[in-house]
């Protein structure tokens, strides 16, 4: 349990108090246990809580995407991804770059084929217009 006081985050219990700055680079300011006085510490090892996060909610996609390339879409299940067709590693045909320069959303719902998933990106080949598209993401 945590008690928030002033912008100090003090542990109940027996634990040290910590104080948080709003620092460009996130260090953290820590009290010493004799004197209860707060020193700069600069912290050579910072978590980067948000690389972390978006690693897993990367990683939670990935297995979701995987799942479906193996069993399909359960019930009326749909995915809508948008994606920056000027990243590296996007692979569309000419038709699909011209019409969609920059961004394009596509929906993986009714039908798909050569859905293929790894680590790094997805292959999935969609109708357009009544033309297949076989698309890397």
């Amino acid at each position: 349990m945590i008690a928030h006081t002033g912008g100090v985050r003090r542990h109940l219990a027996t634990e040290a108090c910590t104080k948080y700055t709003d620092t460009e680079d996130n260090r953290l300011l820590k009290t010493t246990s004799k004197n209860r006085n707060f020193e700069k510490v600069i912290m050579t090892n910072i978590i980067n809580y948000k690389k972390i996060m978006n690693s897993a909610s990367l990683g939670a996609i990935r297995d979701i995407l995987l799942d479906v390339s193996k069993n399909g879409l359960p019930g009326g299940h749909h995915f809508y991804i948008t994606f920056n067709m000027l990243d590296e590693g996007v692979e569309t045909s000419m038709s699909l770059k011209e019409q969609y320069p920059e961004e394009m959303t596509i929906v993986i719902q009714n039908w798909y084929d050569g859905f293929l998933v790894n680590d790094e990106e997805f292959c999935i080949t969609l109708n357009f217009g009544n033309s297949r598209e076989t698309m890397k993401i």
